[in-house]
Order: structure tokens, then sequence, then C-alpha cells
């Protein structure tokens, strides 16, 4: 197993996670100088806990937004009260004995988003969960009181916070609790005066009287009457990136610029007339409501999916940037389909000059033609949806074309077998038990359906909640984890274990369509993938690190060996990768190659970086992928070649990247290492810059290559790197940086990270070593052309450099 490296050094750390099972070594059971116990109004709604027999306490409830401005940032709390002392989660998930008086809470969510910047307008509330396996009978703590709450980011007093009804009652235990198999199910309904369970009318510690003037407590909302209006909860796949779609419902509209969910706020009541619509069609596409779309306003929140697909285009012919490879297809359509239920997938294409061209050139069933009106394709992504209309082999064959001056073509035929038999179903409702997973009578935990199943089968998940942990995925058993179409999926990791995949046959294991929570560490670990990986249109919703520190924690994690052959090839696409908590990384990979991220969007939070390739790196494409950090959390690092163990061919373009840079070879430090041809093109970078370290410099290195990009680093300088080391003799050689659009408003071109010796002004950058000279196509200038913010970052609509500069094509 690779040491897992930082920078120059190595870090090893202990598992310092104390569990709730070693309450008297914290401190909670001594008895101390108590305080009231008053009764405060909630700052959250529907908590719940429950003792599982085999993952222990459990408890979840909503923290309640709606009296925030929308434009902060936040603080989460977690607490526990007992026999006159309180407790705190910190943000590794230990918990700390603190005093009644103490003047600084610790946090265990750090500038975490108002729900409404990250689920749509009219949405206050965020899902908060506890997990503690080690305590595993509530008789271990009787009269323990859980509680959670937030805080404006920043230093707070647990006094302040209290004052202002931002904590709420989670559960206050009784001691005589049962067992549950099921914590997705509701739980019984106390007796009066009982506690636990949902706990919301427990009493709230207070470790001191609210200060004068404190409002009275909000009393619980009630549920809404019969007839109330309800909200709409929409979920957006295939926007493109840059685009905007304007959606309306009832009297209310919304913009949609990323794939990602919306919520409308109430507009009528639950089963009246859905009336969704699209105002305006984003450019150069075409976005409709999903055809298994409900008639009437669903009830129970379920989302209501919109999907856009890029509609065909004049061809566009882009520069011939290297490297320019043969086209190819690494990945294929999903082979397996469900006669009835809407199929979709897409291929995973490399090579050539993007952006590509995609065409139907044939669709049959057993060899019989069938009605090409009855199959949607992306014209720029080449995603396939149909629905089999009945059993048999379908074989889709489609026409990719480049972007080049000699225009590359590929044909190539996709077979897909319609088959209810490869099929195995899961839902929240259903049973385990012999002769069940058919469609019609699923089971109803994964790992009971997964233990079932064969290696030619898929387990589809209906919608709720899976409370999964650790979960296998194998040759020898299903390999295919798929959300049923239109429906969100969760796998909740709860904090412990993660899904870990071990496969060196074909097909690929794939994830798809589901949701992921509550992720420890690491969300999926390939160990290895040498068949290939499929992670597609999953949604990450929140992660932290631990309880191992510095282990390069990630939404997904590729392990390491000792062989120089890669071993993980992972196709990540079309993916949101949400807050993560710590020292952490959308991805982390060891030993990867051949691998394609494309299309995901990273809004990870205050954390080491965004994708990060670490090691071993073979002829990886990081495509057209969002990654946005805060001006605040802005960093180097948003991809991350850092070339551990070499890396050869990477290729990173058509990226946008907000507050987030592109970092090479910061771990290739030894004169032994090296990185060969690397290129990185019609990238666009705001407020960033590119960082180049031992790695592109060493004696054996090659081929780097930084061209079409838009380096808009304003304040910061265009390049950096370095550190201290000495001024590479091959820089104007090993190096070649061309026909980029730079805007700068600093004198120097490089700033070194560390030391001042190696900092260069343009003149030198320029004219002694012959980068982004006006003769190689680079300008540089200090004003800003661009326009929009976010994800609509861009050229302005029209100018001639689009296709020519930036991620914009």
């Amino acid at each position: 197993m690779k040491i897992a490296k930082h920078g120059a050094g190595i870090a090893a750390r202990s598992n310092l996670r104390t569990h709730w099972a070693s309450a008297t070594l914290l401190g909670l059971a001594w008895a101390g100088s108590a305080h009231a116990l008053t009764s405060l109004g909630p700052a959250m709604l529907n908590p719940t806990a429950c003792f599982h027999k085999d993952q222990g306490f459990i408890a979840r409830a909503q923290l309640d937004f709606s009296p925030e401005s929308a434009d902060a940032l936040f603080d989460v709390y977690k607490g526990a009260y007992y026999q006159g002392q309180w407790a705190f989660q910190n943000s590794q998930g230990q918990w700390v004995v603190l005093p009644p008086s103490i003047g600084v809470v610790p946090i265990a969510g750090n500038a975490i988003r108002h729900p409404q910047r990250t689920l749509g307008a009219g949405v206050n509330t965020l899902d908060v969960g506890i997990a503690e396996p080690a305590l595993r009978t509530p008789g271990m703590l009787p009269g323990l009181t859980v509680f959670v709450g937030y805080g404006v980011s920043g230093p707070q007093s647990f006094a302040d916070l209290l004052a202002r009804q931002r904590f709420g009652v989670v559960a206050q235990l009784v001691g005589n609790e049962p067992l549950r198999d099921n914590c997705d199910t509701p739980s019984p309904a106390p007796a009066p005066g009982a506690g636990g369970g949902g706990g919301g009318a427990a009493p709230t510690p207070a470790p001191a009287p609210a200060t004068p003037g404190t409002p009275a407590p909000s009393p619980t909302p009630s549920p809404a009457p019969a007839g109330s209006p309800v909200a709409l909860n929409i979920r957006v796949q295939g926007l493109g990136l840059g685009r905007t779609l304007q959606l309306g419902h009832g009297t209310a509209t919304l913009s949609a610029t990323l794939n990602e969910p919306y919520r409308f706020a109430p507009q009528v009541a639950a089963g009246t007339a859905l009336d969704l619509r699209v105002t305006t069609q984003p450019t150069g596409q075409s976005c409709a409501v999903s055809g298994a779309a409900p008639a009437t306003v669903p009830a129970d929140g379920a989302p209501v999916f919109v999907r856009c697909v890029h509609t065909a285009a004049a061809h566009v012919m882009m520069p011939d940037t290297a490297p320019r490879k043969p086209l190819a297809v690494g990945f294929a359509l999903r082979d397996l389909a469900y006669p009835g239920i809407a199929y979709e997938s897409r291929p995973g294409v490399v090579g050539g000059i993007f952006p590509y061209e995609y065409r139907l050139q044939g669709f049959t069933r057993n060899g019989v033609e069938q009605n090409s009106a009855d199959l949607s394709l992306d014209f720029r992504r080449g995603t396939v949806r149909f629905t089999p209309a009945a059993e048999g082999s379908y074989t889709v064959t489609l026409e990719i074309r480049d972007s080049g001056s000699a225009q590359q073509t590929l044909v190539r035929s996709f077979t897909i077998d319609a088959a209810a038999s490869r099929f195995v179903f899961v839902a929240p409702d259903g049973q385990d038990g012999s002769g069940r997973g058919a469609r019609a009578l699923p089971y109803r935990t994964v790992a009971y359906a997964m233990a079932r199943t064969t290696s030619s089968q898929a387990i589809v998940l209906r919608k709720g909640s899976y409370l999964t942990g650790a979960l296998q995925i194998l040759d020898s058993k299903a390999k295919q984890i798929l959300a049923y179409p239109d429906e969100v999926a969760t796998l909740d990791m709860n904090k412990v274990g993660n899904i870990s995949v071990a496969s060196s046959t074909a097909p690929a294991p794939r994830i798809e369509g589901v949701d992921i929570t509550n992720v420890k560490q690491y969300g999926i670990v390939s160990d290895p993938s040498k068949a290939g990986l499929v992670v597609r249109n999953v949604r990450f919703v929140n992660g932290e690190e631990g309880p191992t520190l510095s282990e390069n924690p990630a939404f997904i994690h590729g392990w390491g060996d000792n062989a120089p052959a890669w071993r993980h090839q992972f196709l990540v696409q079309d993916n949101d990768f949400g807050t993560y908590v710590g020292a952490g990384y959308a991805t982390t990979f060891f030993d990867a190659g051949e691998s394609l991220m494309e299309n995901n969007q990273l809004r990870l939070g205050k954390v080491n970086g965004g994708f990060h390739d670490k090691d071993n790196s073979q002829n990886n494409t990081y495509r057209e992928n969002y990654i946005e950090f805060s001006a605040t959390n802005s960093t180097t690092s948003g991809i991350q070649v850092s070339a551990q163990a070499n890396s050869v061919g990477v290729h990173i373009h058509h990226n946008l990247l907000v507050n987030a840079g592109i970092s090479l070879g910061v771990q290739c430090f030894q004169q032994t290492c090296f990185m060969r041809d690397h290129d990185v093109h019609h990238n666009t970078l705001v407020n960033q810059r590119i960082a180049m370290n031992w790695g592109p410099f060493n004696p054996t290195s090659a081929g780097t290559r930084i061209s079409h990009n838009i380096l808009s680093s304003r304040s910061t300088t265009p390049y950096g790197g370095l550190s201290c080391q000495s001024r590479p003799a091959g820089l104007a050689t090993q190096l070649s940086a061309r026909a980029n659009l730079i805007e700068s408003t600093g004198t120097l071109a490089f700033k070194d990270s560390e030391c001042t010796g190696n900092d260069m002004a343009w003149p030198v950058w320029q004219g002694t070593y012959g980068q982004d000279m006006a003769a190689s196509g680079s300008t540089v200038g200090a004003a800003s052309v661009l326009t929009g913010s976010g994800p609509t970052t861009g050229l302005p609509a029209g100018d001639a450099r689009r296709t020519q500069r930036g991620h914009q094509y």
C-alpha cells in the first residue's frame, strides 16, 4: 500500500474519535454544577431518534434557516447534555466536554451555505444527523439530551446561540427505548411524558437565562391544513455548462444554471394539476418535463424531473491542440435495460478534438429496425434515452465526430439486453424474504438483495432512503446499483463504512442516479476497479473527514498499490459533489489510468481541493467540469495532479474554475520523478492561477503544454509554484505556454509560492523564457472581458474569441 504523502512529508495519525460508549472518559457521567433545563422554541423541524439493532444510535432533524439571509454562511453545531455537563462534536467527529461558560463552541460543520443557495428558492431547511454506533442501547446514558443548532459562520458562544433560539432538541432518552430493525420508518408515538422518538417535546438545555428582550419561543409549526399550498421540488439533468433554463409553476418562475435540486415555493395544493413548464429554453438545448412526471403536484415532496439535451448545431472547428489521439470509446453504454422502464446511458469518449457531435445511425431490436423517433440522443454528449417496448437485444449505432480541422469520425454499435430477469428491485416498503426481488415484490434492504444476486444482474432502488453503512460491490454479485427512473433513492452511509468496489472482470461496476449522504472519510472506494467503475448522475450531498485524519479523504477514492500499472479506470460523469467538511476532495486517485471525469459540479466548501490525481496518473482526462470555491476558500488545487509516483498524459480541458486553479507536480519532488505530456487547454480560471512545482521541471520530465486558456487571475499572479527550488534550466523547453488570454492587474507573470527569488515579471517570462509571447498567440491585459458569475462566467455572446479561448465552444 502506498503511504499517503503530503507535500514533502508523510502524515500518519491515529484514530482520535471517541465513542459514546466511552462517555465516562469524556466526563459526561460525573456530577457537576447543574443548570436549569428550560423549554426553548426549536430551531429545527421533524426530529427523529432511533436505536438500530446493528448500527447503534441514529438521530436526524432539519435545521430551520428561514429567519436568516440566504447570502450568509453558517456553522452547524451538534451537542449533548448529561447530568449537568455539555459535550460538543467537532469537525473531526470527536466529542469534547466543555463547561457551560465556554466562550466559543466547537463546530461540527464549517461555512455551510444557506439551503436556498444549494436547493433553490424557498428552501429553508437543512438535514442534519448524529450517528453513534457505540451507543448501542438507551440504558447506557439514560436522561441524555441530544441537540443540534447553527450560527452565522464564525466564533459563537453557546449562550448567544441559545438566546437567539438557534438550537433544538433531537432526542431526550428515557432509557428504555426499543431496539429497531429499521430506522427509516416512523417511530411509534411515545406515551405522554416519554422522551426519545421525535424528541420535539423534550426540554432544551440552557446554561443561563435568556438575555432581557429575547422574544418568546416560537410554537412548533403545525401540519399544513388540507388544501394548503405545497412546495414543488424539481431535479434538473443534462443542462449544459453556462446555460440558463427558465421554469414556471403557477405564478412563480425560477432560473436553473446547474444540474441540481430546485424548489418552487408553495403555489397550489397537493393533488392540483401539475403546471410545471419551460418558459425559456437554454441556448443550444431543448429541455422538457419528464414524460413520466405525475399529473398532479406530489403531496410527498417527490421531485419532478426536467431533462435537457443539446440540439443539432453547425459544425464547430477548434484549434488543433495536443494531444490529438484517435477517437475512442473508453466506456460503452450500459448493457442492460428493463422492458417498459426508461433506459438512459452515455458513453465515455476520448481522443480527437473536443467538442464532439453524436448522430444516430441505427436502432434495432433483434435485428429489426425500430422507430428512431422513439429514441432521444444528445447531440453534444451522446446521452441515449428510450423505453424498450419488449424484451430483446437492442442495438444502438452512433456516429461520433470531433471538431478538428481534419474531422475524425468513429462509428460504434452498442448492444443493450432488455430482460426483466437481470434486475432485482429494492424499496423501503418491501420485504426481505424468499420469493422476492421482482418489480412488484421488492426486497427492503440493499445488503439482503445484494447477497441474493448474480454478477449479471443489477439492483434498482425505488424512491426513499436506505441506511446502508458499509456495502461491497464484487465480481461475484450484482455490480450495478441504479436508481429507478425519475425517483430519488438515497444511500445514507450513516458515517459508517463506505461503498467498496473490487472488480477485475467485465462489465464495469456502475453506481448511477442515487443520492449519497453522510459520508465519513470515503464515500466510494475502488480497490481495485480494473474492469472500470462508472459513477454517473450521483449527488454527493455531504461528507466529512475522519476518523483517521489526513489520509486523502474524498467522496470517491482510488486506493494505491506498489505496482507501476494502473489499477483503476474511472468514468466520473454528470455528478454533483456537495459540501465536505475537513481536508477532503471530490476525488483522490492513486494508480488511475485511462479515466474520464466530465461534466461534474464541485462545490465542496472549505477543503483541500477539488479533483486530486495524486499518484501514478496515466492518460486521465478532466473535461467540462464546473469547480467553484468561495473567495475566502480559494485554492490552487481545483484540479491537482500531484504526480507522487510519476504521471503521463493527463489531459485537462474545457473546465470552468472559479476561485480555483490547476496544480501540477507538487508531490513529484524527487529528481527521479517525472511528468510527461500534460496538456492544459481551453480552461477558464477566475481569481486563481496555474501552479507548477517540481514535477514539470525534473530532469526526465517533458511536454507540459498550456494553451488557449483564459487566466483571469485579476490580482493573483497567473502562474506560480516552484517552492524555492532553483529556477529550472529547462523552463523554456519543458514548458510551453502559448495562445492564452491572460487578465492580470499585477506586474508579475510568475510568483514563487514560498520565496521571492523565482518571481518573474512579464519581460522575464516572455523575453527570457519565450512563454506567452504575442507571436505565439497570447495576449496580456489588466481589464476583464468576462461576463456573468458562477457557472455563467464566460465571454460575451458573439465574442470572436469563443472556441479559441476558454471553456466555451
